[in-house]
């Protein structure tokens, strides 16, 4: 069921401001995610966007304007349900320098470390998500842990707007007060909602229905190039669908303690077809 914006439903976040990192860690570990708006420099980004966009056809893009815009034509040359698999540029764009140098940037590292108060190391399984207008492809609502729990907890993901996200282009949101719910309880109470078939990990597609379960709003953003917003592997976030003209871009990317095992499964590149 669609879900409709109205205070009921949606909650504007708050910006956070690292230049008080106690306070921004007590905060983090307390509701589950942090907002940090300009934290990347977003030209960097958009060149990131752009090298992207030119492994494609130019059949996808709106004519008269460039990949680094990616603004969708309404023509695919891959099916979204390709997405990541052998041939498509995602699978070979996650194994390129330029991916590879702009995730492991020293700043990012510095942030993570910062705030979990360890060494930390990246993960080398880094999705590139990419979605179209009016296709219905979004992530559902869902807790990482469920999908990295063959090793350490301490985990924190950085999600990366790799350009302009509007709350309409399919931005990343959470389910306030969540960061230490109970996923499988909610997974089970929402059992009459549509769920994806076969895979029972994902909490629910339907959104209006666990906000109305759990009493509780989506907190959103208009993101823009440059933001970046980090979170626990226990709150329950999700994407809305992609209904811009914008294509959706984003990566994920996640830090673990050096101190303790990692999810095996984490430590090879990513694919569209992995289940992870």
């Amino acid at each position: 069921m669609p879900i409709p914006f109205t205070p009921e439903y949606f909650e504007q976040m708050t910006p956070g401001d690292i230049s008080d990192i106690e306070s921004m860690r007590k905060r983090f570990f307390s509701e589950g995610y942090l907002y940090l708006p300009g934290f990347l420099d977003k030209q960097d980004v958009f060149d990131v966007r752009e090298e992207y966009f030119k492994m494609f056809d130019p059949v996808i893009f709106r004519q008269g304007t460039s990949p680094r815009q990616g603004l969708f034509s309404g023509k695919f040359q891959f099916s979204p349900y390709r997405h990541g698999l052998p041939g498509h540029p995602a699978s070979q764009f996650v194994a390129s320098p330029v991916f590879d140098q702009f995730t492991r940037s020293e700043k990012l590292q510095q942030l993570a470390q910062s705030l979990m108060q360890e060494e930390v190391s990246l993960l080398q399984r880094r999705p590139i998500r990419h979605f179209y207008d009016n296709t219905g492809v979004a992530s559902c609502a869902h807790a990482d842990f469920t999908y990295l729990n063959q090793g350490t907890q301490k985990v924190l993901s950085i999600w990366i707007p790799l350009g302009d996200v509007p709350l309409e282009g399919g931005g990343l949101v959470y389910l306030k007060g969540t960061n230490d719910a109970d996923s499988d309880a909610l997974r089970i109470k929402l059992n009459k909602f549509k769920r994806p078939d076969k895979d029972e990990r994902p909490i629910t597609a339907d959104l209006k229905a666990l906000a109305d379960t759990t009493g509780t709003p989506w907190m959103y953003t208009d993101y823009k190039a440059g933001d970046v917003i980090l979170h626990t592997p226990f709150i329950i976030h999700a994407s809305l669908d992609c209904n811009h003209e914008l294509m959706r871009l984003s990566t994920d990317i996640r830090f673990a303690s050096v101190k303790e095992d990692h999810d095996p499964r984490w430590a090879s590149n990513w694919r569209g077809d992995d289940g992870y």
